[in-house]
């Protein structure tokens, strides 16, 4: 697992050597319930929460530097009028991507991060698949393809491949 309070520290130092005015109560976590998107900051009782999906730390396909560009991100939600990705965000941002090899994205997906998908959901009919980072529930799935509802799931790792359900 990534160390975050390191990581953490070095998105912190880069804002600011860059006088960026980013808040001083922040407190930041794996969170291992996010699904559909890498990190998140909330304002709650004067205290900024940063949750980082867990999967970034726990993968060592995806780099340090991803972690710290997703951190970077977050960050600069906790400056003045930056809750949304706005002008003063969007130029917070340009400040770091001009100054850093960091590419921080207002919205990305596991392509532009670089991060390979884990699981595989397969059609039993026609062999159509739609590939995934965090594991899908199983739920009932419909082939966009055929129209089939008799997927399976795969997940894809080092030691291969493991059949995790099927309907």
């Amino acid at each position: 697992m990534k160390n975050l309070d390191e990581l953490f520290n070095q998105a912190k130092s880069i804002c600011v050597s860059l006088n960026i005015p980013i808040s001083n109560n922040i407190s930041i976590k794996y969170n291992g319930r996010i699904r559909k998107c890498w990190g998140y900051c909330r304002l709650q009782n004067n205290q900024y929460e940063i949750d980082i999906m867990r999967l970034l730390g726990e993968d060592d396909t995806i780099s340090s530097d991803t972690v710290i560009s997703i951190i970077l991100h977050e960050l600069l939600h906790t400056c003045l009028d930056c809750m949304n990705h706005g002008k003063v965000w969007k130029s917070y941002k340009k400040l770091i991507e001009n100054n850093y090899d960091y590419k921080i994205y207002t919205k990305c997906n596991a392509k532009d991060l670089h991060i390979k998908p884990r699981y595989i959901v397969k059609c039993r009919k026609c062999g159509n698949k739609q590939k995934y980072v965090t594991r899908p529930r199983n739920v009932k799935y419909i082939c966009m393809n055929c129209g089939s509802t008799k997927m399976k799931c795969i997940h894809k790792d080092v030691n291969g491949k493991k059949l995790i359900w099927k309907n």
